[in-house]
């Protein structure tokens, strides 16, 4: 396995594993703000556009300008989105987070034009598979890892979660190259 898939794979489970810290507790922290747990379900129907948007939108930019310029971008804005999270005083500012975090998740996207960049025709589909596969294994093991967080206060899973993904900008910062099959591509702003 070559190692710019290991760490796409890596950048994958990291994003994840933020995610899901603060996706089952998502009913809690909605009555917590006096709304009833059933608004959630309105945040989870909103990010599936946003994920849909924000794909198309990342996707292209990551063709004109580098999947690693790009897949950076996302990162920091779900750090963003995380941080403010941790502060969030109220739905709406709860609900300004989860945008931006929902946006964000369109890395998935542009690490799979990565993954296609990197891979052979022959690999090409086997690879892809690897980070669906990431995502299976962590639902193998969330219950285990989630559990541990389901009393902590929002602050501390935002937190967590921003911890997660600041450790991931600084993998794709110092250790993922733009793919060289795709910087003929790339346009230099």
């Amino acid at each position: 396995m070559k190692k710019e898939l290991k760490i796409i794979l890596l950048t994958a489970f990291l994003e994840i594993l933020s995610f899901w810290i603060i996706i089952p507790i998502l009913p809690f922290i909605v009555k917590h703000f006096g709304y009833d747990a059933r608004f959630v379900w309105i945040t989870f129907a909103v990010s599936s556009v946003w994920m849909f948007v924000g794909g198309i939108i990342f996707g292209r930019l990551s063709d004109k300008y580098g999947r690693k310029r790009i897949l950076s971008f996302t990162v920091v804005l779900n750090l963003l989105g995380y941080l403010l999270f941790a502060f969030a005083t109220n739905i709406w500012i709860l609900m300004i987070a989860r945008f931006l975090n929902w946006l964000a998740s369109s890395w998935i996207s542009v690490a799979q034009a990565y993954i296609s960049d990197i891979s052979s025709n022959k690999e090409r589909t086997k690879n892809m598979w690897f980070i669906w596969a990431v995502f299976w294994i962590w639902m193998i093991v969330w219950p285990a890892i989630g559990s541990f967080f389901i009393q902590e206060s929002m602050q501390f899973l935002g937190f967590v979660s921003a911890g997660i993904i600041f450790v991931n900008m600084l993998i794709i910062w110092f250790y993922l190259k733009e793919p060289t099959k795709h910087k003929a591509h790339c346009e230099d702003p």
